[in-house]
């Protein structure tokens, strides 16, 4: 990676620091959902899963949102261009292998231990670099105070929080462990736009191990800071949705008098441009909340009995009875 600029992110200013909201947890939890209502308000810009930003969206000129592809999306293009983000492929692909090496899952152990922590530390500096390339052209090119990323994954959540020029707020969105491993198991039809790819299936072990990497790492590394972290259940933002993006916009200090929320416990999704993240991205207009519970009823009881027997330590932490499974709140 030794050909990857760095890019200096010393000396910057209060109006050129980027205020990034990122989302972590599991997934299948509500992200893109509520993504798409944070990027509804005044001054928030929702980039989806940007983790996959060099290879999703570069590389594969993936289906924006907006109906265009990637590259002939007119809003990205400005943001390429104030960035000077680089998107040839021969850079993408470096970035892509960079992002491989040091943000996933399987480097929760070296950032977790502080002796380790550092060391990764030290292998940041180029990628830093890249990153922050992106999102200063995010903030630059949208004009945007509030960088909305739907990521996830803790790793690389941290690794934005290493970069000078990022002021890091993350919320940490949690979702019923029985309803993510139901949601992973039972697939889905063929999605009719263009651009799409197969979503993997994991099984209630696999679910159930990412559930409880993902949530006790986001919570080992920002649970102790209230003052950048805040964490909502899916169940509560769902039944409760504006109790929830004002605890969000708080932790952010932002106003909250023009939440995109409508009668009858709707909210209204305008234009977006997510190029990866699940479906709902296409969604627009006056859109009703429910819950989704399917697997209430549907899930099998073998399925069940796995996921509550290896997740009843984190499920009893945030609220999750083995029994009340319909009252939420």
């Amino acid at each position: 990676m030794s050909n990857l600029p760095v890019r200096t992110t010393s000396g910057l200013s209060q109006s050129q620091s980027v205020k990034v909201l990122f989302i972590a947890g599991s997934g299948r939890s509500g992200s893109t959902l509520l993504g798409q209502i944070l990027g509804g308000i005044d001054g928030f810009f929702c980039a989806g899963e940007l983790s996959d930003f060099w290879d999703r969206y570069v590389l594969e000129n993936r289906l924006c949102a907006c109906g265009e592809v990637f590259r002939s999306c007119k809003v990205w293009s400005r943001i390429i261009k104030e960035g000077a983000v680089d998107t040839t492929s021969a850079y993408a692909k470096r970035a892509a292998t960079l992002r491989a090496q040091i943000g996933l899952t399987q480097h929760l152990p070296l950032i977790l231990a502080p002796p380790t922590r550092a060391l990764m530390r030290g292998r940041l500096a180029r990628y830093m670099s890249v990153l922050w390339s992106l999102y200063d052209g995010i903030r630059a090119g949208t004009g945007a105070r509030v960088v909305v990323d739907s990521s996830k994954f803790p790793s690389y959540g941290w690794v934005l929080g290493q970069i000078p020029g990022i002021e890091l707020f993350v919320v940490h969105l949690v979702r019923d462990p029985r309803g993510v491993a139901f949601s992973w198991l039972r697939g889905r039809p063929p999605h009719p736009m263009p651009g799409r790819v197969e979503v993997p299936r994991f099984g209630p072990v696999a679910s159930s191990i990412r559930w409880l990497l993902r949530n006790a790492a986001t919570e080992a590394l920002w649970g102790g800071d209230p003052l950048h972290y805040v964490l909502v259940r899916y169940e509560d933002f769902i039944t409760d949705p504006e109790g929830a993006l004002s605890r969000i916009l708080k932790l952010l200090d932002e106003a909250s008098s023009a939440l995109p929320m409508t009668e009858n416990h709707r909210v209204h999704l305008g234009d977006n441009h997510i190029v990866w993240g699940n479906r709902t991205r296409f969604q627009r207009g006056d859109t009703e909340l429910q819950l989704d519970a399917e697997w209430q009823e549907r899930i099998k009881k073998p399925h069940r009995a796995i996921v509550e027997a290896m997740t009843w330590p984190l499920m009893k932490r945030y609220g999750y009875s083995l029994r009340e499974t319909h009252r939420f709140g």
